[in-house]
């Protein structure tokens, strides 16, 4: 999104970059991540054909098209993917996410915990007596939601409005590519944390979050 801009790399390398992330997030079949960036991605281009019309009328109804296009070329194949060797069942339930966060309001309703929770990474104990393979709620709002309650999480959710709106203005302001990068890579962490409890404990998308904290401040 930020191009050379950002990364102040030559073409071949910044090229090469492009090609090993793109081969990383294909192979390594992590849907969440996939999906989020292809929103993010979409949202990007749509921002910056505020200042550039032509990104926006060319490269919005390209990426549509495109996506259309592998649909209807590859649609089996895309399916097989989504799939990773599970049924229809397993992917329409969320890969099995749905009935774990039923287990987790379950518990929160059980131990009269949904104002204050069970404490911080609380699922590690409590989802993994029930169900062997979750570990955490594989959502960072139910992760949340087990772990600080109901007014822990609605905290961290008026914050990440709040960041995110800050991040809109700032990149609506200046329409730069620089400036569009924080509130793209906001959206990649949104869309993520509904697949991932990344912004729930310590980690990558929490991590980043954090660091958004700079732009969103200083606006």
């Amino acid at each position: 999104v930020g191009g050379r801009a950002v990364t102040r790399s030559s073409l071949l390398v910044h090229s090469a970059k492009i090609a090993i992330l793109a081969a990383v997030l294909v192979r390594a079949q992590t849907r969440g991540a996939i999906v989020s960036v292809l929103v993010a991605c979409f949202v990007a281009l749509w921002m910056a054909g505020r200042n550039r019309p032509i990104v926006r009328v060319l490269g919005v109804p390209g990426f549509l098209v495109a996506a259309v296009f592998a649909w209807d070329l590859s649609r089996s194949q895309i399916v097989e993917y989504a799939l990773r060797g599970q049924t229809e069942q397993g992917l329409t339930t969320l890969n099995g996410r749905i009935p774990l966060w039923e287990i987790a309001f379950d518990l929160l309703s059980e131990g009269s915990k949904w104002l204050t929770g069970f404490g911080y990474g609380s699922s590690r104990v409590l989802l993994f007596e029930r169900v062997s393979w979750a570990g955490t709620a594989h959502n960072s709002w139910v992760e949340m939601l087990m772990g600080v309650g109901l007014i822990g999480t609605a905290i961290a959710i008026v914050a990440c409005l709040a960041i995110g709106k800050r991040l809109w203005e700032r990149a609506t302001a200046y329409g730069s590519r620089i400036e569009i990068l924080p509130f793209t890579l906001f959206i990649y962490l949104m869309v993520n944390s509904f697949a991932s409890e990344f912004l729930a404990l310590p980690g990558f998308g929490f991590s980043a979050l954090a660091i958004l904290l700079v732009p969103a401040c200083t606006w």
